[in-house]
C-alpha cells in the first residue's frame, strides 16, 4: 500500500522538466555504483588477468593506436577503437576499466527515456532505470571491459529513437534507428540478427504490416549505411563477401560439437573472477575437434567455412546430441546452471534474481497483453537471445539486453497495476458514499 501510495505520488508530481532532471542523478548513482563494485571486487590489476574476450579487444586497441587493426575477420572495430580512445587520454589500465564503467552507467537513464519515449508513464520509466542500476549482473558488466558495457547503451539508444507509429514525418527517425542499430552491430555483431525481430517488434505496435514493413525499411536503410562502408573494407581485405565478420562458422562449431558432450564440468580461476567450463559453454577452433592442425593455418575464412559445413554434418548425423546440447546452452543462459559449481554469491546474486525476473515478466505479460505489444521492442527481446544462444552458446552476457527489456516491462506492468488498483479502490468508495 505504502509503494503504490508512493507511485501515485510520483507520477502525479513528475512532468517532463522534473522527469529529465531525475535521469542526471540515477546516471552518477549508476556510475558511483558500478565504480565503487569494480574498485572493491571487480576491477583486475593487470591485463594478463583479463578474460581472453576482454584481453583480445585490448590487444587490438592497442594496434589501433599503433595505427593498425590486427585481425583476421573475427572482430568489428567498435569496441576496440572505444578502448583505444579511452587509451589515448590514459593509457592507465585502472583509469580505463574506470571510464569504461562510467559509459556502462549511461544504460539506465537511457532505458528510462526508451520507454518513456515509447509511451510508458514516466515513474514506470524512472521504476525501470532504478531496477536496472542495481541490478546484479547490469554491476558486474558494468566493472568488465566486454563490449556489452557499450553496446546495451547503444540499443537503448537506439529504441529511444524509434518512433511509437508510422507516417513520413517520422522517416528521419526510423532512419537514424537503423544508423544506431548498424553502429550497434560494429560493437557486437550478434546483433545482426535482431534485424528479422525489428520487423516483428515494428508491427506488433503499429498494428499495420503494410507501415511495419516501410517503416523497418527505412531501418534497414540505416543499417546499410552505417554497416556497408565496413563491409566493403573487408571483404576486399579477406577475399570474399563479408558483412561484418566471418566468424560465422567458428560461433556455431564452438557450442555444438562433440567434444562438448564428453567435456568435464569445472570452474576454472581467475583474478576478481570464475567461469564454469561443460556442456552448454563454448569451445576455441583448437579445442573443437573439427579442424585437424593443419586445416588451423588455413586462412580464417576457409577455416571458419569447414567449421560451418562440418557442424551441420555433425547436427544432420547427431540431433538428439546437439538437441541435448541446446537445452544445456538455453539452461546455461537463463538460470545459470549447474548450481553445484557456483559459489554463493553466484546464487545469490545472478541465478535467483534471473529466475525471478523470468517468473515476474512471464507473469506480466500474461497479465497485461496489450501493454506488452505495445512495448514489443522490449517484450520481444528475450526472443532475440534465445537466437544468440542457439547459434552460439548460453552466455549470460548475451542476455543482458533481455534482462534489461524484461525489467522494462516488469515496471511497466507494476505500475499498471498498481494504477488500477487504485482507481477501482476509488470506484469502491465513491459508490459507497453515493
Amino acid at each position: 500500500m505504502a509503494f503504490r501510495s508512493a507511485v501515485e505520488r510520483m507520477d502525479g508530481s513528475l512532468n517532463s522538466r522534473s522527469f529529465l532532471a531525475f535521469l542526471l542523478p540515477l546516471f552518477a548513482v549508476a556510475a558511483c555504483i558500478y565504480v565503487f563494485a569494480g574498485l572493491a571486487f571487480f576491477y583486475r590489476s593487470d591485463v594478463q588477468a583479463l578474460d581472453y574476450d576482454e584481453w583480445e579487444y585490448w590487444q587490438l586497441s592497442a594496434g589501433l593506436i599503433e595505427g593498425r587493426f590486427d585481425d583476421p575477420g573475427r572482430r568489428t572495430l567498435g569496441f576496440p577503437a572505444l578502448l583505444a580512445a579511452l587509451r589515448m587520454v590514459s593509457d592507465d589500465f585502472l583509469f580505463v576499466q574506470i571510464a569504461v564503467s562510467v559509459i556502462a552507467a549511461t544504460a539506465p537513464p537511457l532505458l528510462s527515456v526508451a520507454l518513456r519515449r515509447n509511451g510508458a508513464s514516466r515513474s514506470a520509466a524512472l521504476l525501470a532505470g532504478t531496477a536496472l542500476t542495481l541490478w546484479p549482473p547490469q554491476i558486474f558488466i558494468a566493472a568488465s571491459l566486454y563490449s556489452e558495457t557499450l553496446a546495451l547503451p547503444l540499443l537503448l539508444s537506439a529504441l529511444a529513437v524509434m518512433p511509437r507509429t508510422g507516417g513520413s514525418s517520422h522517416a528521419a527517425r526510423w532512419l537514424a534507428a537503423g544508423l544506431l542499430l548498424g553502429a550497434l552491430a560494429h560493437v557486437r555483431t550478434m546483433y545482426q540478427l535482431l534485424m528479422p525481430i525489428v520487423l516483428l517488434m515494428v508491427w506488433l505496435e503499429c498494428g499495420q504490416l503494410r507501415s511495419a514493413a516501410r517503416n523497418w525499411l527505412l531501418v534497414m536503410a540505416g543499417f546499410a549505411l552505417a554497416v556497408l562502408p565496413w563491409s566493403i573494407h573487408v571483404s576486399h581485405k579477406l577475399g570474399t563477401p563479408v558483412l561484418l565478420t566471418a566468424n560465422g562458422g567458428e560461433t556455431m562449431a564452438g557450442g555444438l560439437n562433440p567434444v562438448l558432450l564428453s567435456t568435464s564440468e569445472g570452474v576454472a580461476k581467475l583474478e576478481r573472477r570464475s567461469t564454469w567450463t561443460g556442456p552448454g559453454k563454448w569451445l576455441p577452433v583448437s579445442g573443437n575437434g573439427y579442424l585437424s592442425a593443419e586445416e588451423q593455418d588455413l586462412p580464417y575464412t576457409e577455416q571458419d567455412r569447414l567449421l560451418q559445413r562440418r557442424t551441420f554434418e555433425w547436427i544432420a548425423s547427431a540431433p538428439a546430441a546437439a538437441a541435448y546440447l541446446t537445452l544445456r546452452k538455453l539452461a546455461y543462459q537463463w538460470t545459470g546452471y549447474p548450481w553445484r559449481n557456483s559459489e554463493l554469491r553466484q546464487i545469490l546474486f545472478a541465478s535467483l534474481p534471473i529466475i525471478a525476473l523470468v517468473v515476474t515478466f512471464l507473469i506480466a505479460v500474461w497479465r497485461h497483453p496489450r501493454m506488452a505489444r505495445e512495448q514489443a521492442r522490449f517484450a520481444l527481446m528475450p526472443l532475440f537471445v534465445i537466437g544468440v544462444a542457439l547459434i552460439s552458446w548460453g552466455s549470460w552476457r548475451f542476455r543482458q539486453p533481455a534482462d534489461a527489456a524484461m525489467i522494462a516491462i516488469v515496471a511497466c506492468a507494476l505500475v499498471s497495476s498498481l494504477r488500477r488498483d487504485a482507481i477501482s479502490s476509488s470506484s469502491r468508495i465513491a459508490s459507497t458514499y453515493a
